[in-house]
């Protein structure tokens, strides 16, 4: 896995492939379903942009390729790419390609969305679908819902004093919020901070928000206001004052450390041929003498491949939201203990985490 974002939607080009279904035509599958279908003797070669447009109208799915990320990889939708199997679902193909295709060390990766296959880096899987999810995951008893004031209700605050807007939030929302003033006070903020700000139908947690940003100027981390639940109580107080404790949290994460299939009993082309070379059948040879620089998946180095995951999975949390909030600059500290993520931070901390994973 490597690091980081943005997903850019892409309709590419075909290329010349040759694959045979087992089964007869059918109406377009939705797309984890398409990726489960079985293809027998597949074959994909050309571009990066080729192969991925070949393979999206062979599978019948919608390919929505992270091209920022593929290049922070290393990868260019130029570079060259050819994978032949016996037998593969579309899952395994799509695995296939993008195992041939990553520099070593930066592993790519794929998954469903909605109505499309994305495909990006590990480590942008890892944190922008998994890892904030199962981080901000909150315990029933001590993460209360933050409903809307009113569906319907119009809130209008005209220089109104923060003192009067935490009451009116605290009486309309019907939850617990307490406030540590003598924090808030230290860096500039008081009872009679004005607040405007006119707003519908938004969640309490969202109005909050709105109000904690409008309030806090362009604080720093620990001299800013924040809001974070915290034992079934809502906070409102300084950075600083919520970097003082810490909180263990226990996740988890067997899923995340799973490795690429090696799919052992299945053969492999990869389609380099040296000039002269009379192989039969077409564009790819096989991946037994015929090819010295073929590479057999089952032969990759899982362990290897797994403790690379397993330091990049504390990497992407610790450059989530900084160095300075983890040991030995800060009071936090994240490891992994067999298949569980061990995370010591501060509420602040842990509000960060989850503003990151938005």
């Amino acid at each position: 896995m490597t690091r980081r974002t943005a997903a850019l939607g892409l309709w590419l080009a075909t290329f010349s492939l040759s694959a045979f279904a087992e089964d007869s035509p059918r109406p377009p599958l939705p797309p984890a379903e398409a990726m489960e279908k079985t293809f027998v003797e597949p074959e994909l070669s050309g571009t990066l942009t080729e192969a991925f447009g070949g393979f999206g109208k062979l599978v019948g799915v919608r390919l929505n390729v992270d091209w920022p990320a593929m290049e922070d990889a290393g990868l260019k939708a130029s570079d060259r790419v050819a994978v032949k199997a016996a037998r593969a679902t579309g899952g395994q193909l799509l695995d296939l390609v993008l195992i041939r295709a990553a520099k070593k060390g930066k592993p790519l990766a794929w998954y469903v969305h909605e109505d499309s296959v994305r495909v990006t880096t590990q480590a942008r899987v890892l944190y922008r679908r998994w890892l904030p999810r199962a981080l901000i995951a909150p315990e029933p008893a001590s993460r209360p819902a933050l409903p809307a004031p009113a569906a319907t209700q119009e809130i209008v605050f005209d220089q109104t004093p923060l003192e009067d807007v935490i009451d009116f939030l605290r009486t309309s929302g019907q939850v617990n919020i307490y406030v540590n003033w003598r924090s808030m006070e230290a860096i500039g903020v008081t009872r009679q901070t004005p607040v405007n700000l006119r707003a519908s139908g938004l969640a309490l947690g969202r109005l909050l928000t709105l109000v904690t940003d409008q309030v806090s100027a362009a604080g720093d981390k620990l001299n800013r206001v924040w809001w974070v639940i915290d034992e079934g109580v809502v906070h409102v107080a300084s950075g600083e004052a919520l970097n003082t404790t810490l909180r263990t949290r226990v996740i988890e994460v067997s899923d995340l450390l799973l490795v690429a299939p090696n799919f052992k009993a299945t053969r492999f082309a990869t389609g380099r041929r040296e000039a002269g070379d009379q192989t039969d059948g077409g564009s790819a040879g096989g991946l037994f003498e015929t090819d010295s620089d073929s590479r057999n998946v089952a032969d990759e180095d899982t362990a290897a491949r797994r403790q690379q995951i397993r330091e990049d999975i504390v990497a992407i949390i610790k450059d989530a939201i900084g160095e300075e909030m983890w040991q030995p600059i800060g009071k936090g500290s994240v490891r992994l203990l067999g298949d569980k993520l061990i995370i010591s931070q501060t509420p602040l901390g842990y509000k960060l985490l989850e503003e990151a994973g938005r």
